[in-house]
């Protein structure tokens, strides 16, 4: 029943209370201030961001973790690529010169990072031009490119870099220079100007967190191959695609290249499966018959290759293409008797320039070492025999490299670098890049002292040493 107006109302249903005109106000009066405070809030809030926005911006610039990269995206080098070709798997020629003595040409501190950063400076260079990577704080680095043609470095450029996206200083592996432009896994780098550049086509397709394989031909034609699909190609540096091709093999690796009739074949290859051998300049895809076993020594001629798996009795001699040419009794076997825990025994030799197929095969099967510079015979990881052209031997004492940087780990164990070569004057005899022997009395050079890398010949007069924070260049006398 509704109450008579101005009679008093009755109890509320349920027992509950009934709503007083004051109580009523008060909850409106609550809820409205309520509204005014947020409304009020959100405008001072909105004045202090416009206030403070420029200022907000400049913090954010200014914070390495907010910066974006700079690097550019391109399927083109933006750059004229031109010069010698040098690959991780170049040997230097050392000087004669380091019979002289040995003096500090200069050294390279590099500070400590902001932010507690710990420092590990990176290097790669050709011989005239050095690019290092530093850690500039927790999120960023710098690469800063050196001209060391002469005396001290005199430092060219520098470019802060975001760690996300980096190119991989020091990584030789994925490393190939031509002339002052650094290619390293999918960023290109001039060494000159210090312009960086990601270049779209060398990631991999199914991962591509990953790059692909590159092969810089002596003609400058860029062949780029998939791991992930099979596929690969072949362009210009400045982003001319000349041909794209599919292996039909996924998960291969480059095993090098030799030349026939003008034409670079690239050996795409993976153990216990055919392998392909791809033409650099037409991209002709050539399925080989021949299928390697595992523990395979491979010898790359200038005009083909030479090959031999463990359990085999002969080495086989293949032309550029893969085609088979022969297969022969060797009087050097390749592949070391040893154990895999132990160094290499076999005999190798030191060429003077990439041999022909004839002149390794002369080596192998006939002992004709006339074209060589040397040969090098382990006795042991310490003790080495060198036999110059002229047949006279020289016992190597390698026991003062107590890091064994003359071997690295193979297929079959312990085997001697494959950068191997010999001074022109012939005293001096440089193993992989790093190992320095005196060949006029078989001692062993030692320019590392507590350095933890192992040194790098990067030109015929300089050797470089590093640490975690600095570089030091030695020269002869």
């Amino acid at each position: 029943m509704v109450p008579l107006s101005g009679s008093v109302a009755g109890p509320a249903p349920y027992g509950g209370a009934v709503p007083q005109p004051r109580a009523a106000w008060s909850t409106s009066r609550k809820l409205f201030v309520l509204v005014m405070f947020l409304i009020m809030l959100a405008f001072n809030l909105y004045l202090l961001h416009s206030i403070n926005s420029s200022s907000s911006s400049d913090w954010r610039q200014s914070d390495p973790w907010w910066q974006k990269s700079d690097i550019v995206e391109t399927d083109s080098v933006p750059w004229e690529v031109a010069g010698a070709v040098v690959r991780p798997d170049t040997a230097v020629v050392p000087s004669g010169q380091w019979l002289n003595g040995l003096q500090q040409a200069w050294g390279l501190d590099f500070p400590a990072a902001d932010g507690g950063a710990e420092q590990n400076v990176r290097v790669s260079s050709n011989g005239s031009v050095l690019v290092t990577l530093e850690r500039a704080n927790l999120w960023q680095g710098t690469v800063k490119g050196w001209d060391v043609g002469g005396g001290e470095p005199r430092q060219l450029w520098s470019h802060t870099v975001q760690d996300l996206d980096s190119p991989g200083i020091g990584d030789e592996r994925k490393s190939t220079w031509v002339g002052s432009t650094l290619f390293v896994g999918h960023y290109a780098v001039n060494a000159d100007t210090g312009q960086i550049v990601s270049l779209t086509w060398m990631r991999q397709e199914a991962e591509a967190h990953s790059d692909k394989d590159l092969r810089v031909t002596a003609d400058l034609m860029l062949v780029a191959c998939d791991s992930s699909t099979g596929g690969c190609s072949g362009r210009r540096a400045d982003g001319t695609v000349v041909w794209e091709a599919s292996t039909g093999l996924a998960g291969t690796d480059m095993w090098g290249s030799a030349a026939s009739t003008g034409h670079d074949w690239i050996w795409l290859g993976r153990t216990s499966t055919s392998n392909v051998f791809l033409n650099a300049v037409t991209g002709q895809v050539k399925t080989s018959s021949f299928e390697p076993a595992q523990g395979c020594w491979r010898a790359p001629a200038a005009d083909g290759w030479l090959v031999a798996c463990e359990g085999d009795s002969q080495i086989r001699a293949l032309a550029a293409d893969g085609t088979p040419v022969e297969a022969f009794d060797a009087a050097h076997w390749p592949v070391s008797t040893r154990s895999k825990h132990e160094c290499s025994d076999a005999s190798v030799p030191v060429w003077g320039q990439e041999p022909t197929l004839a002149q390794a095969t002369a080596y192998y099967r006939d002992s004709d070492a006339s074209a060589t510079r040397g040969v090098l015979t382990p006795a042991d990881c310490g003790h080495i025999e060198y036999q110059a052209p002229d047949g006279a031997t020289t016992a190597l004492d390698l026991t003062g490299d107590d890091e064994q940087r003359a071997f690295t780990l193979g297929d079959s164990g312990g085997e001697l670098q494959d950068q191997l070569s010999v001074s022109d004057d012939g005293r001096v005899l440089a193993i992989g890049n790093s190992v320095l022997i005196d060949l006029t009395t078989g001692q062993y050079m030692d320019f590392a002292d507590s350095a933890p890398d192992r040194p790098a010949l990067i030109a015929p007069a300089l050797i470089l040493t590093k640490t975690n924070t600095n570089l030091t260049a030695t020269a002869p006398r």
